[in-house]
């Protein structure tokens, strides 16, 4: 992340992404959020038991926030990339691109971005 902490804008492009763990959505949303920011919870139903992801309280080099962010998604995304657009969209992150991933609808404040890219 060192070589992208002088840009302008940065745009992630998971357009193409068929997966991922949520820890490494926290440590990059870390980078692009200046306070602790709730990021998601996923329910477990072996032990009924929830996770909560958060941003994290230190990751290595120059943050990002207050950098213009992008997230290109696609209808194949899902979960994780899914769960990093989501996010976006309701915590006034990143503006997504307009096209709805996965299976299930994402929810949408007034303020989320709907300018297809």
């Amino acid at each position: 992340m060192n070589f992208l902490a002088n840009v302008d804008a940065i745009i992630f492009d998971l357009r193409e992404n068929g997966g991922g763990d949520p820890k490494m959505i926290a440590f990059i949303s870390t980078y692009l959020f200046s306070d602790a920011t709730h990021l998601n919870d996923l329910w477990e139903r072996k032990g009924d038991v929830t996770h909560q992801y958060w941003t994290l309280p230190y990751v290595p080099g120059k943050r990002l926030d207050g950098k213009p962010a992008y997230v290109l998604t696609s209808k194949k995304l899902f979960p994780a990339p899914r769960s990093s657009a989501t996010t976006s969209r309701t915590s006034n992150a990143p503006p997504s691109s307009a096209k709805p991933p996965g299976a299930a609808p994402i929810p949408s404040p007034a303020t989320a971005s709907t300018t297809t890219l």
